[in-house]
């Protein structure tokens, strides 16, 4: 994982999320669907979509605001911080990245 930059100036906390969105990887994508899955129209786009949204989310300067952010506020969609929220489920990003590796390379 890429060493995390200390928070931009001003957000001392995952509350100050006006302060430290703008800064974050996703809000500065064009592609901003990429981190709603769900919103793909097949699921082998949406396995690219979540492939392209964690590599972003691992470079992302706000990556530990942006966790903090989904775990206090109980976000149930989309990809925060690398991970996948699906209802009650909270899945890790990257390990579902391998186990789609393993079913496409079987």
């Amino acid at each position: 994982m890429a060493l995390q930059e200390p928070p931009p100036a001003g957000a001392s906390s995952w509350k100050d999320v006006d302060e430290w969105r703008p800064e974050g990887a996703c809000y500065q994508s064009e592609q901003w669907y990429h981190w709603y899955p769900e919103l793909a129209p097949s699921s082998s786009v949406a396995v690219q979509w979540k492939r392209d949204a964690i590599e972003t989310c691992l470079q992302c300067s706000v990556i530990l605001l942006c966790s903090q952010y989904a775990e206090q506020t109980k976000q149930v969609a989309g990809i925060w911080a690398g991970n996948v929220r699906t209802g009650s489920l909270y899945k890790n990003r990257i390990q579902e990245s391998v186990e789609a590796d393993k079913e496409e390379g079987s």
